[in-house]
């Protein structure tokens, strides 16, 4: 029902991932978790807050440790190696960056050097420079300019005319790349059914525990 409710509204904004845990049927399959979990703890625990806790707990945990780190790799993600665009500008810094496509999941978006150099994780980091009074600048994260900058003065040092240029041309002899690692929107469905899958197993397995469980105790 949320999922039809939401259809309007997720169609114009089509970012599917971001929706991805609310939506089709992922939520149905955490909800027999959740319930399969409950059941279990409580067989095992026979007190009621306790168990309570317990099920919080343990379902939190497990819907963290699947969406950080086993979705991702549920199927391999595709490589992207892009140019990567830093440019000064009257006002500020500007940054060519993103995946492929506007609608893909980003896994892991790394920024590298043209000799391979991982200098960091987004472009923000590699925003500013270490100017000396000689000319000599280093491009934070990055390394040290090849070419000398004019030394002036002020709040809006880099903003002068002499010294923008000279700025610029040290960012782009690094030759920056955008490594991203990223799962198109082709993918969404397969990524559906793969989790789904892993938590009714998860929920049939729970079952299994507590029926074994409670015929023990019987015995």
């Amino acid at each position: 029902m949320v999922t039809w409710w939401a259809s309007p509204h997720d169609r114009l904004v089509d970012s599917p991932y971001s929706v991805f845990d609310q939506r089709d049927i992922v939520p149905i399959a955490y909800a027999l978790f959740a319930v399969a979990l409950g059941v279990a703890l409580g067989a095992i625990i026979r007190r009621t807050l306790p168990a309570m806790a317990a099920t919080i707990a343990g379902y939190a945990v497990t819907r963290y440790l699947v969406a950080e780190y086993v979705r991702p790799n549920l199927i391999a993600p595709l490589k992207a190696n892009l140019p990567f665009g830093l440019q000064l500008t009257g006002t500020g810094i500007g940054a060519t960056i993103g995946p492929p496509q506007p609608t893909d999941w980003v896994v892991s978006n790394q920024i590298a050097t043209g000799t391979g150099k991982l200098v960091g994780e987004n472009w923000e980091n590699l925003g500013q420079f270490n100017l000396k009074g000689n000319g000599t600048a280093v491009f934070t994260g990055v390394g040290r300019c090849p070419n000398r900058i004019p030394v002036s003065t002020g709040l809006h040092w880099h903003t002068i005319p002499a010294t923008q240029p000279a700025l610029q041309r040290c960012i782009d002899s690094f030759h920056l790349r955008q490594v991203i690692l990223y799962q198109p929107p082709s993918r969404y469905w397969p990524l559906q059914w793969s989790e789904a899958a892993i938590f009714v197993g998860g929920a049939v397995a729970l079952i299994a525990l507590s029926l074994w469980w409670v015929r023990k105790r019987i015995a």
